[in-house]
């Protein structure tokens, strides 16, 4: 999916949640609903980040200091000013990563399964998942998430829509930063971190496209993310493109894809 039909998706869905909000600002129904739901989505988003404050620990140069050098060194080549804090925390085994936002401060969280496999196996996995996350912030998908909430909550179809085609830009830089570990790394989300490396992805992809049927489409449409082997085969055509594009000497755009 092009970074042009997120553009899109995004501005329908504000349009609709602009037009909602002047309407709630300006009825008594809306002021009696509207205001105490985003005074207690404030508060729970403030819970939510003390507990991951009091609960993580906080990279830095001297507490894990080796991956804090490569995520401090990648966000500073995608063109942070200031660096996101990252945080790791004990996921019960997820392997996952996320991004957030709160009071115009950027948060990156990584679980700790994930960062184990950086010691284990190598780090440009865990440097396509932390990019896939910086890349959220980059493309402001959360500062301005606000806009389209509203929306995304009462039209989910359309809203999930344009909550997958963020997954695909995030994905996009994760594998323009970590190229070598963007396929192994979409992988290790199917396969854990002990069977990802035996899994053959062109097989993989292969057994996708015979199993592709109606169910698997329909259930996609209630999904906040692309199907894992449709993101897979995104970020194979990703990276063609941009290895004929440094062969042919051109200028990368992310909106050219």
């Amino acid at each position: 999916m092009k970074l042009s039909s997120e553009k899109i998706l995004f501005g329908i869905l504000a349009f609709f949640s602009i037009v909602l909000y002047i309407i709630f600002i300006f009825t008594i129904v809306g002021l009696l609903y509207v205001i105490p739901i985003i005074i207690f989505l404030f508060i729970s988003k403030g819970i939510f980040i003390g507990n991951i404050k009091g609960n993580a620990v906080k990279l830095s140069y001297n507490q894990l200091g080796d991956i804090y050098n490569e995520y401090k060194q990648m966000a500073k080549q995608m063109g942070f000013d200031e660096v996101p804090d990252i945080y790791l925390i004990q996921g019960g085994g997820l392997l996952n990563a996320f991004a957030t936002r709160f009071v115009g401060r950027n948060f990156v969280v990584i679980y700790a399964d994930v960062l184990e496999l950086a010691y284990k196996q190598g780090i440009d996995e865990v440097k396509f998942i932390l990019a896939h996350e910086l890349g959220h912030l980059k493309a402001n998908h959360l500062k301005y998430r606000w806009l389209v909430q509203l929306s995304i909550f009462l039209i989910p179809l359309l809203g999930y829509a344009y909550l997958r085609a963020c997954e695909y830009t995030a994905d996009r830089y994760g594998a323009y930063y970590s190229p070598n570990g963007s396929l192994k790394g979409l992988t290790l989300l199917a396969a854990g971190k002990d069977l990802y490396n035996k899994i053959d992805i062109d097989e993989l992809l292969k057994g996708a496209r015979e199993d592709k049927s109606f169910w698997m489409n329909f259930a996609e449409l209630f999904s906040t993310h692309p199907c894992l082997v449709k993101r897979i085969e995104a970020v194979k055509e990703f990276l063609r493109y941009v290895n004929s594009a440094q062969d042919n000497s051109q200028v990368y755009s992310f909106e050219s894809i």
